[in-house]
């Protein structure tokens, strides 16, 4: 009975972990009331919920565009509370349609500056208003700021176009500006060493160049003259500005509100609030005199301003069951937005990403709906991870063996976006889509220059030829490292090209010579055949709807992925009690903050210029963590 052997006495095991029992108790009450409030709340505030917005006669359709329309919808934790979310494109389209024969809207007013939206959102925003201009309601649109994104969504194609009076407007053109780190990297002793296929394939550039190479800037430059096309044409069909003029408007550059008026560029200048008095004029067909403030009171009250949001609530009933097509014939739409990772995260709180699992449970779930008989993929993404991009491209191909699939593109869809498209049956972009970039790179850095400035040294004992593949970045001569990492994307790249040679029904090579990294515009992809149809949301419904068997005069269900989630899943995601890897604290931090508060707070002192920029490398930075082969074009190149 050596005391030395023998189990400590109870009361001693006590004594040191008295502290934890408490704790835990503590802990739990607290986790339990916690649950308790939000709950609370929840049914607090449901029951206080207003009643589902009703739109009155001589309204006004409000389409705000000036923090952009996302594609997916975005979930608010504290919508309950009051907090708001942000209206999505598809949203707002068929808000528009189902404004036009509705007696209650008399005209739309758009808030056209800001952020604003893309240019392939602006064209399908501009047919689906020149469509609800068909019906002789009226569309005015309000510019305080902007440049010619945002004078193109929408507000070219108004009825009239006010301008505040001391908003400017940048007319200069179009150009792609990018930061380049080399420089900066050089002085740090950091070097990449970047493989990419082929030529064109310029997501890298700026970690290893100080200037875009020979091949970006012929990709860019075309790109750039179809934007330029596009912009110039809208003015001599909208405004009845001839070429040569609208060219010398674009070489001025800057403009004043008043030199905007003089030049018929906008027809007047007033300020938001007096814009919509001109609105209220051509409704109420009354004189507007802004001196007189009771001619304003009694123009308030008769007319209304209502959202897009609030008008989704009340939308006018459809009358005929003639004119709705059979329960039995339903489609979906899976809204995938951002770069594709493996998982769901982002240094960033306002750029969504796209990642295999949340996508492989919506297509189980159309696949296993007996209802739902075509899919739709709608796709804004400039590509990312390799194993990612395959995933969901494979369970793109189980869903096609049971439902057609059609692939619409919005203002990105390029790279791995496009290696998605390979395994659909149909793809449909706008003529400013950017697409294409089939293509893979590495970017390697090497470290051993740095680690020669801080006396560090590295060494290693290896036991396999190829052992330090991965570690060889601290050694200044990896040459043998590289080659095996450009054979392993050169195998990815190969693999890209048939995949998209077996969809085209073209061979290897014919691929390959459209490739090589290269974006191309949806106009240009339609040419050379990557694309099959010039359209947008709405058209790739139509052709869905006709594949299907259901008549374009009627109205189909769409089920829509992601979906918001209600209240209470939001809550038991908040206490990690749903399926989702979140915890109280990283749900909080998300909902609050953004899904890093530093990263959010660090966000907003970067220019608007260099923010898609920071987001998108950052965002391959975590892919690259787990991966070495990606396929990625260079997103934070940004068409102004």
């Amino acid at each position: 009975m050596g005391s030395d052997n023998s189990i400590p006495p109870y009361y001693e095991r006590k004594r040191r972990s008295s502290w934890r029992t408490p704790f835990a108790i503590a802990l739990s009450i607290f986790a339990v009331f916690a649950i308790f409030v939000v709950v609370l709340i929840a049914i607090i505030s449901s029951a206080f919920e207003k009643e589902p917005y009703v739109v009155k006669k001589n309204s006004v359709l409000e389409i705000d565009l000036k923090n952009g329309l996302p594609e997916r919808p975005l979930n608010n934790f504290f919508a309950f509370l009051g907090g708001k979310g942000q209206t999505t494109f598809a949203k707002t389209l068929f808000a528009i349609k189902s404004a036009k024969n509705d007696e209650r809207i008399k005209g739309a007013f758009i808030k056209a500056g800001g952020v604003s939206i893309g240019f392939a959102q602006a064209e399908e925003l501009n047919r689906t208003l020149e469509d609800f201009k068909k019906s002789g309601k009226f569309v005015y649109a309000y510019l305080d700021y902007g440049s010619e994104k945002n004078y193109y969504a929408g507000a070219v194609l108004a009825d009239k176009i006010f301008m505040a009076p001391e908003g400017t407007l940048e007319l200069d053109g179009f150009s792609v500006g990018s930061l380049f780190f080399k420089g900066f990297l050089d002085k740090l002793g950091i070097k990449f060493n970047v493989v990419h296929f082929e030529d064109f394939k310029s997501a890298a550039e700026s970690l290893n160049k100080t200037r875009f190479s020979d091949s970006a800037k012929l990709e860019y430059r075309v790109l750039l003259k179809q934007r330029l096309n596009l912009f110039v044409e809208s003015l001599k069909k909208y405004r009845g500005i001839d070429k040569k003029t609208a060219l010398a408007f674009l070489r001025k550059g800057v403009y004043s509100p008043d030199s905007l008026l003089a030049f018929g560029l906008v027809d007047t200048l007033a300020y938001e609030s007096d814009a919509k008095k001109y609105a209220e004029e051509k409704i109420l067909g009354k004189s507007y005199d802004k001196n007189k403030k009771d001619v304003w009171e009694k123009l308030s009250k008769k007319v209304r301003f209502v959202s897009v949001s609030k008008y989704s609530q009340d939308l006018p009933p459809i009358e005929k069951k003639s004119k709705i097509a059979p329960e039995d014939k339903k489609i979906a739409i899976v809204y995938l937005e951002g770069a594709i990772v493996l998982d769901e995260t982002s240094p960033f709180a306002n750029q969504s990403v796209i990642s295999p699992k949340p996508v492989a449970k919506y297509l189980k779930k159309i696949r296993e709906n007996d209802d739902v008989k075509a899919v739709i993929l709608r796709v804004d993404s400039p590509g990312g991870s390799v194993l990612a991009s395959d995933e969901i491209y494979r369970e793109i191909l189980k869903t096609k063996k049971l439902k057609p699939v059609y692939y619409s593109m919005g203002n990105v869809a390029a790279s791995g976006g496009y290696y998605l498209a390979a395994a659909c049956d149909t793809i449909a972009a706008e003529p400013s889509t950017v697409t294409g970039s089939i293509g893979v790179i590495i970017a390697i850095p090497n470290y051993s220059s740095a680690l020669d400035k801080l006396g560090i040294t590295a060494d290693t004992i290896n036991c396999g030829g190829t052992s330090q593949v991965f570690n060889a970045v601290f050694f200044k001569k990896y040459d043998r490292e590289i080659q095996k990492l450009r054979s392993l994307a050169g195998g990815v790249y190969r693999r890209f090209i048939e995949k998209v040679a077996k969809s085209r029904g073209k061979s290897f090579e014919e691929i390959r010579a459209i490739a090589k990294g290269r974006v191309w515009s949806g106009e240009e992809a339609k040419k050379i055949g990557l694309v099959d149809v010039i359209g947008g949301l709405q058209k790739t419904i139509d052709l869905a709807k006709t594949r299907i068997g259901v008549p374009l005069d009627q109205k189909v269900k769409v089920l829509e992925y992601p979906s918001r989630e209600d209240q209470f899943s939001l809550i038991l995601k908040m206490f990690d009690l749903d399926d989702q890897d979140e915890t109280l604290g990283s749900y909080l931090t998300q909902a609050i903050y953004g899904r890093d508060g530093e990263a959010k707070a660090f966000e907003r002192f970067i220019p608007d210029e260099a923010r898609a920029q920071f987001s998108y490398l950052a965002n391959l930075l975590l892919a690259s963590k787990k991966e070495k082969v990606l396929m990625a074009i260079p997103r934070f190149i940004e068409i102004k």
